[in-house]
């Protein structure tokens, strides 16, 4: 009988643990499966942001965070970028690019927020060629970070070199752990329980599965794993910054349109720790001339705003100031530097 009891009690838990979770803190997933990007999120779901910062977030017809796009007005610009330009963490109406479609509304500009969570470099040129042919920007900005080169060197990578070291085939594969979620996704598609505690717990539980799966893979079962014979590492002991800007050259060469790249620094630079922050972002300057896109630094516009005012432009009450993601009043700095400096590069005329 104590035994039914505790059970009944734990089955009781585990309900009002959902309930309360969905009211507050999480919805289950919102994502669903995708070959090319492994994951998108599903058109008009909803989730909660509660890890940093606190919205309720509505995607629209396209996944992302964003007002639907708007077919009447007669000029588009693209915002593609990473967790940064999504900004799950505040309203979308809060966001850097909503603020610049607000002050752009009487020139009939439909800011078109194209930007994800965990977007590799390698995934940009993909959202581009989703897009690009139905709503026909005039502007493709994109939005990098000093986390930009990293995402070149990902463990899915697969590339090809000429033998005069020109790349001639450049790609990801879908990671492991998005296919790990694709199997479980008709778990954490409905309950909010395991979704949060896949977000919160990920690293472990992901590595808590395979475990589990290897229980029934056979030794025979890594035959079945994609081959990374493709992956040429020889060019990694050239001078350094030299193979990093040839691979995001190369992919900035793939997005559609004209383009502009603007650099978001680490909120460590308010601590005057730059060494990393300049090497990137020199690599990221360096690899948008020779795509012939423009380049827009926000190091000088973020250090300037902080010394001058104070105010952390990252971080939320419930995380470290200046760390993580960009907070409102990150983004109306973003916002108000992005607005003169493409006026002035001549891109919003």
């Amino acid at each position: 009988m104590k035994f039914r009891y505790l059970v009944v009690i734990v089955i009781v838990l585990l309900i009002l643990t959902e309930v309360f979770l969905r009211l507050f803190i999480s919805k289950p997933s919102s994502q669903q499966y995708d070959i090319e990007l492994g994951y998108t999120n599903i058109p008009g779901s909803n989730m909660i942001e509660s890890m940093e910062g606190y919205s309720h977030v509505t995607f629209n017809a396209l996944g992302f965070n964003d007002a639907d796009p708007d077919i009447n007005l007669p000029r588009k610009i693209f915002v593609i970028g990473d967790s940064y330009t999504e900004a799950t963490q505040l309203d979308y109406t809060l966001g850097y690019t909503s603020l610049m479609e607000q002050s752009l509304a009487s020139s009939g500009v439909d800011i078109i927020k194209l930007a994800r969570d965990s977007f590799l470099p390698l995934h940009y040129p993909i959202v581009s060629r989703r897009y690009y042919s139905e709503y026909q920007p005039e502007l493709t900005i994109l939005q990098l970070g000093s986390h930009t080169l990293g995402g070149l060197y990902d463990g899915d990578v697969s590339i090809k070199y000429s033998p005069d070291n020109k790349i001639l085939n450049y790609s990801l594969r879908v990671s492991e752990n998005d296919l790990n979620k694709e199997k479980y996704r008709v778990i954490i598609n409905n309950s909010a329980l395991a979704y949060y505690l896949m977000r919160r717990y990920k690293h472990l539980i992901i590595r808590s599965l395979n475990r589990f799966n290897n229980l029934f893979d056979n030794a025979g079962a890594a035959s079945d794993k994609p081959d990374k014979t493709l992956t040429d590492d020889s060019m990694l002991s050239e001078k350094p910054g030299v193979e990093d800007q040839r691979r995001l050259t190369y992919l900035l060469k793939k997005l559609k349109g004209r383009l502009v790249v603007i650099y978001f620094p680490d909120p460590a630079i308010f601590f005057d720790t730059n060494e990393h922050n300049d090497r990137v972002r020199k690599i990221i300057k360096a690899s948008s001339e020779a795509a012939r896109a423009g380049f827009i630094d926000f190091t000088d516009a973020f250090r300037s705003d902080f010394v001058t005012n104070g105010i952390p432009l990252n971080g939320f009450s419930n995380s470290r100031p200046n760390s993580g993601h960009l907070n409102q009043y990150g983004h109306k700095v973003v916002f108000t530097h992005l607005i003169v400096e493409l006026k002035t590069l001549g891109y919003l005329n």
